[in-house]
Parts: structure tokens; C-alpha cells; sequence
């Protein structure tokens, strides 16, 4: 790959706070991925790359009247430092490894800033939606928020300070066999929002090479892809904090990867919610370190 890469390793967990939703406990480990998959060796296969090391703050360490506040700060931080590696040293090409979800917030958001005069779509690779406002989650956990922000008013002032974008709803696609709250299904559903699942892969990677997810990528002027590893299927991912025995096969990613990379309008790659301190967690790893390859044309 002939591109100048920055890799960022965002060890947090800083986004779940509280008890996932359907869990019995914190998903402690998430924040050790970054260090897991992106290892010295993984990292040679780059010929060219500058790094960001950012840690989170711990959750527990965070008082809870000051939890919004603590990532709004954090958010910023990440953001102004990815913000600084693209302009001095001429980044054409970021992968943000986390950690939990709510990392992406950074990435995306030094993005957009970096490129003001264009248009930014965001692929997200998930099997949740993350776009809850603070009062309709669930848990309370940002990593299910973390999209809402730059889509619509979110209702936290601080984290919407920070996140100070507006980006219009034919701007998000999301590839996924999604688990929704109701707050989601509306938000999707009132916005149109494009979902690309897995039960019309065949039919579009037959007729026409997934040409809805082109399309999105060909009305943009450059394209951010946030990629959850619990798309995949329990088949292939149980060391992450809500699998899903509904998400995508492997070929299928692999597939969709295959056309999405040599796009030259992909600009920046988050990887996220792997944890090793879980069940299955070599094969997870592993599977994360082909999801970047892939992106990266390393293979």
C-alpha cells in the first residue's frame, strides 16, 4: 500500500461504563485490543506509518455526574492529535484500533476537520446501532451513543460542544444484521437511513457487486469506515462484549472488504470492540489483524 498510514492505538473502555445491555458484567480487557492486534510484527507489514499511543481514562476512575464530561474532554484530545499527525506529516490513510466503540468518535471527528471542504460518508461494519441519545439508552454507556452526535442534536452540551458537525442522513451506511432499541429503529427508520444486511448480500454481490454500497461511496468525496468486530457471526467472533449469532459469515466481509479497498475514496479504518481477556480470543484477534490487512491491501 502506497500511502501514508497512521496508526492509532486507543486503549479505552472508557465507553462502557455501566453493565451492557443483556450482560452480568463490564466487559474488562476491552482496552488491551490495540496492544493484542497491533503487535511489532503485524505492524512490519506497513512500510510507512507514524503512531499515536492515547489512554483513556478508566471508567471506574470516572465519577458518574462527570462521566459525559470525561469523554467530551478525552474526545477532543484524541481528536486534535489525529488532527496534527495529518497535516504535519501528510496522512493519507488512518487505522484506529480500540478498545471500545465510542474511539471512533475522535477518529471520525479529525476527519471531517481535516477535511472541511469535503464531503465525509461513514460506513459502519456493526451489529448495533450506537446512534441512542443519552436519555432513550439503555445503559448509559457512550459507546451506544456515539454516532447521534454528528447526525443529529445530541443531548449532552458538552459532547455536543466537542462534536460541533452536522452530517445529513444519506451520509451513513450501515452493513449489519443490526440489534435496535426503539430509539434506533426510529432514528433509521424516520431518516432513511441505508442498512445493507446480510439476507440481501447474495442478491446484490450476484447482480451487480454490491452497488448500493459503491454508489455510497462514489457520492462522496472521501469515506470513514467504522468497523465493529461483532458484525461477524458467534461462528467466528465470541471475544467481544455482545456477540451476535446473527452477524455476517466471514466470506461475506471478506467480499464486501475485497471491493471496498482499492476504492480510493476510503480514507480512515477504526477496528474496535475485540476483547482478549474473552473466550475465543486468539481466533478474534486474528480475524481483526485479517480485517486490517484486507483494508490495507497487505495480503
Amino acid at each position: 500500500m502506497d500511502k501514508k498510514v497512521l496508526i492509532i492505538k486507543s486503549r479505552s473502555r472508557l465507553g462502557m461504563k455501566y453493565i451492557p445491555i443483556g450482560g452480568t458484567k463490564l466487559n474488562l480487557g476491552v482496552e488491551n485490543a490495540p496492544d493484542e492486534v497491533l503487535t511489532e510484527d503485524f505492524l512490519k507489514k506497513i512500510n510507512s506509518f507514524s503512531n499515536i499511543d492515547f489512554d483513556f481514562s478508566l471508567p471506574e476512575k470516572v465519577p458518574d455526574e462527570e462521566y459525559y464530561s470525561f469523554m467530551a474532554n478525552e474526545i477532543d484530545d484524541l481528536s486534535k492529535k489525529i488532527e496534527k499527525e495529518i497535516k504535519d506529516n501528510n496522512i493519507n490513510y488512518i487505522v484506529n484500533v480500540g478498545g471500545d466503540h465510542s474511539v471512533a468518535s475522535a477518529s471520525l471527528l479529525s476527519v471531517i476537520r481535516s477535511n472541511k471542504d469535503k464531503k465525509v460518508g461513514v460506513i459502519m461494519f456493526d451489529s448495533h446501532g450506537d446512534i441512542h441519545l443519552k436519555k432513550t439508552s439503555p445503559t448509559g454507556n457512550y459507546h451506544g451513543m456515539w454516532l447521534r452526535p454528528f447526525w443529529d442534536q445530541y443531548d449532552d452540551p458538552e459532547i455536543q460542544k466537542i462534536i460541533n458537525v452536522s452530517l445529513e442522513c444519506d451520509q451513513l451506511l450501515f452493513i449489519g444484521n443490526l440489534l435496535l432499541e426503539e430509539e434506533e429503529i426510529n432514528f433509521i427508520s424516520k431518516n432513511k437511513v441505508k442498512v445493507f444486511p446480510s439476507d440481501k448480500f447474495e442478491e446484490n454481490i450476484k447482480e451487480n457487486s454490491c452497488k448500493q454500497i459503491l454508489d455510497f461511496c462514489n457520492n462522496h468525496d472521501i469515506v470513514h469506515v467504522s468497523f465493529d468486530i461483532d458484525v461477524f457471526s458467534t461462528k467466528y467472533v465470541t471475544a467481544t462484549g455482545t456477540p451476535n449469532k446473527d452477524g455476517f459469515n466471514k466470506e461475506m466481509i471478506f467480499n464486501i472488504i475485497d471491493i471496498l479497498k482499492n476504492n480510493n475514496k476510503i480514507f480512515s479504518l477504526d477496528l474496535v470492540e475485540v476483547n482478549p481477556k474473552k473466550e475465543g480470543n486468539i481466533e478474534t484477534v486474528k480475524l481483526a489483524q485479517d480485517v486490517i490487512e484486507r483494508f490495507l491491501n497487505l495480503q
